[in-house]
């Protein structure tokens, strides 16, 4: 089945599945947390209770909070001491959640195992964003306390803070290499793809210009997203 949906639903899968489903049904979902591990069931083709326990975790932080505007990672920020810092769910929980998923997938085979692995990469790689941002926050607390008292012990573990980010940064590479889902070159080719076979080569291009301005610039205007 193919639908339509708005624009704004965060890549959250499950958000696309449940606009979907909606339209074909009469009333309204009455117990939320069930039918949300009856979408993980049929999701993968079967629940344990590992996954169970992602996915209420999931549902009680990630899918519970109330959004408006943009959200950004400061992934894709320039470096500064300023930077708002919009971590709108809990590290712990949905580190838990990824947890539960890992754990399962390593012990466990599925009749349908690539929506699963998906699931592994795209709730891995917020954990590595959030934990991103607890690192800012604690650094720049660290460079305030630094500039007044000059204590080479915060110092040394202003750079160790650093180097974690930039593991952070190699770990976020490697998580979202390891599924063709997330890659760039998936991204573009599926752009060009979805040009009807007599499209000329223009159209074929102007496709792919627009799938790399959606996740980089955004717009006709230049600034970065």
């Amino acid at each position: 089945m193919q639908f339509t949906y708005n624009m704004g639903l965060i890549s959250i899968i499950s958000n696309t599945h449940t606009q979907g489903e909606m339209s074909w049904r009469s009333e309204k979902v009455e117990m939320v947390l069930s039918w949300v591990e009856d979408y993980a069931k049929r999701r993968y083709g079967t629940l344990t209770d590992n996954l169970r326990n992602a996915w209420n975790l999931l549902f009680e932080g990630a899918y519970q909070f109330h959004w408006s505007g943009q959200i950004k990672s400061l992934l894709v920020h320039h470096p500064e001491f300023k930077l708002v810092v919009d971590k709108r769910f809990s590290t712990f929980k949905i580190a838990q959640a990824w947890n539960y998923m890992v754990t399962d997938a390593s012990f466990n085979t599925y009749p349908k195992a690539r929506p699963l692995l998906y699931d592994i990469v795209d709730v891995g790689r917020q954990v590595i964003v959030n934990t991103f941002a607890d690192v800012y926050t604690i650094y720049t607390s660290a460079y305030t306390a630094y500039t007044s008292k000059k204590d080479p012990y915060i110092h040394i573990a202003m750079k160790d803070l650093a180097e974690s980010w930039m593991t952070m940064f190699d770990d976020l590479d490697d998580l979202l290499g390891s599924n063709v889902n997330f890659l760039l070159g998936t991204w573009i080719d599926d752009a060009r793809k979805s040009a009807s076979p007599e499209s000329s080569d223009s159209v074929v291009n102007s496709l792919e210009y627009n799938a790399r301005n959606q996740i980089t610039m955004w717009g006709p205007c230049k600034r970065e997203h």
